[in-house]
């Protein structure tokens, strides 16, 4: 019989999950058909869940003996819980061949559930993997990723205010990844050391890798990432990524710690992205007065130049359209921080990003958001060599070096 296991002792309802998928494989099993509106709606139903809408669902059964297939899954569900609380699958599509991550939004946590197929089609393993670390002080509440050691959330807990953005892949799935070994784009996505060509994404894989654990208590966390044969197949350096996080009153602090422990110079970028929550008609407020260039890039997120942006001014005004050219990217600031103030005047974010030489400001045009981003690196021009140890922006560490950045968020 077609049976699931997992663990149900996080606070996400794991059985829900598996609900869904025991009802879906024996639905299919007996009937060999995809019709399987009405059973996904029915397993909701003794869990306290109000069936609300399936977008779109797509099942490809091929039975061969006694063994049935499940080949393709296309759902994207939406349902919610009682007491107006909102949850969705993130990710539309689900590849039913090996393995599938989904990626699940409840209340205000998020969980990754790993599902693998096993020899017999119709038994599913499930595994819940490490549930959100929550740092309080009685002040404030904040909620990180071991996925990505990801910032998830900023809470005031005595107004209830959050200053995270959601991460709706309406407009943005993210919410404040880390961008290491690179920052932005490189030309050809590759780039060129000993001889070797080796291919790195945009902002680099920190951002989709699960980090280790190292320290947790009330008000501190520590998270480290490794070299690893995986990560020596894109980036060839020995490396120790530390993130610290640490709150005081409404304050948090946002540590980065690079150890090179290869015996050869390691050559890395690193930068932080983090969302806030904003509206449009709020502006950002740097701290002294400025006259900036911002950096110009096409429509592959390669560097083209400059273009004058502001003339001795502090503020920014988030306006629809002012990311319509991608972000604004500045180097070469007086301010060592800016402020995200309402359109009324008051303080909704303070970002100190200290003596970070770049700085990144997005959205997407006409989002609920902006991303604050001190950056140490930055994308690349069509005409650079390739070669990493000349890449704009580069850091160079030595052999048993360490490179440490600390920016800061106060919340109102």
């Amino acid at each position: 019989m077609p049976a699931i296991t997992g663990s149900t002792d996080t606070p996400f309802p794991a059985c829900a999950i598996e609900r869904v998928v025991t009802k879906t494989i024996l639905q299919a099993a007996r009937s060999k058909c995809g019709s399987l509106w009405g059973s996904i709606a029915k397993s909701f139903v003794p869990l306290g869940f109000h069936y609300k809408n399936i977008i779109r669902q797509k099942l490809r059964f091929v039975k061969r003996k006694t063994r049935i297939f499940i080949k393709n899954i296309f759902i994207q569900m939406y349902f919610c819980l009682k007491y107006k609380k909102y949850n969705r699958i993130i990710y539309r599509k689900l590849h039913f061949k090996d393995k599938i991550w989904i990626k699940i939004q409840y209340m205000e946590q998020k969980r990754h559930f790993l599902l693998t197929r096993t020899k017999n089609p119709c038994i599913i393993q499930y595994k819940g993997c490490e549930s959100m670390i929550i740092l309080q002080n009685g002040v404030i509440s904040v909620g990180i990723e071991p996925y990505g050691a990801e910032l998830s959330s900023i809470k005031n807990l005595r107004t209830n205010r959050e200053f995270i953005w959601s991460g709706d892949s309406t407009y943005w799935s993210g919410q404040s990844p880390i961008l290491f070994p690179i920052v932005g784009r490189l030309f050809g996505d590759s780039f060129e050391y000993g001889g070797e060509k080796y291919y790195l994404p945009k902002h680099g894989f920190a951002r989709k890798s699960n980090f280790d654990i190292v320290r947790t208590e009330e008000t501190e966390a520590q998270f480290r990432l490794c070299s690893s044969a995986d990560t020596k197949r894109v980036y060839p350096f020995d490396f120790q990524l530390d993130v610290g996080f640490s709150i005081e009153e409404k304050k948090l602090n946002v540590t980065y710690r690079v150890k090179n422990t290869g015996d050869i110079a390691m050559f890395f970028s690193i930068g932080a992205h983090p969302a806030f929550n904003c509206k449009m008609g709020d502006f950002i407020k740097f701290d002294e007065y400025e006259t900036l260039e911002t950096y110009t890039f096409d429509t592959s997120s390669f560097r083209t130049g400059t273009k004058p942006f502001m003339e001795r001014r502090k503020n920014i005004e988030i306006t629809e359209h002012l990311f319509d050219d991608d972000a604004l990217v500045f180097s070469g600031m007086k301010s060592r921080g800016l402020e995200i103030i309402s359109k009324g005047g008051s303080r909704i974010v303070r970002v100190d990003y200290g003596n970070a030489p770049y700085l990144g400001i997005w959205a997407k045009p006409g989002a609920p958001f902006v991303c604050i981003e001190p950056w140490f690196g930055i994308n690349d021009a069509p005409e650079v060599s390739g070669n990493i140890s000349e890449k704009e922006g580069i850091l160079a560490l030595e052999a048993g070096s360490e490179f440490e950045y600390t920016y800061k968020i106060t919340v109102a």
